[in-house]
């Protein structure tokens, strides 16, 4: 699943999220009342979009979260066969032209303390491992 308008890399990533878990959605059409600059990824504990599902959101900021945090937590909910991952980003942080945008993270790699990014804009990025510091 790919995203041609980059405002619904949210929904997009969602629905993505959605079709791994085999979760049977009553969405919509993907992005139905998506506005013209997308959406925030706090958006996903909204009750009207958590549906059935359990959606834990957090927010990592090196004031509040150290790094072995964040690669815990990630790393937990990633071995869970239930849990799927969606992160919201820059892509400028990446060295890639954009700005804010969400997508899924589809594993990590040890021998690199890395994660593989999902992106949805998949006709303009390529997954990209990224590392976790």
């Amino acid at each position: 699943m790919g995203c041609i308008n980059q405002a619904y890399c949210g929904p997009v990533s969602a629905v993505a999220l959605l079709n791994s878990l085999q979760f049977d959605s009553a969405f919509g059409p993907v992005g139905a009342g998506v506005s013209a600059d997308g959406v925030l990824l706090s958006s996903f504990s909204n009750p009207n979009i958590a549906v059935a599902l359990s959606v834990d959101a957090a927010h990592i900021d090196k004031t509040c979260t150290t790094l072995s945090k964040m690669r815990f937590d990630l790393c937990t909910a990633l071995k869970e066969p239930h849990s799927c991952i969606i992160i919201g980003y820059t892509h400028k942080a990446l060295g890639q032209v954009g700005g804010g945008h969400i997508s899924p993270i589809g594993s990590y790699r040890p021998p690199t303390d890395s994660f593989l990014i999902m992106d949805v804009l998949k006709y303009k990025y390529p997954p990209i491992w990224v590392p976790a510091q």
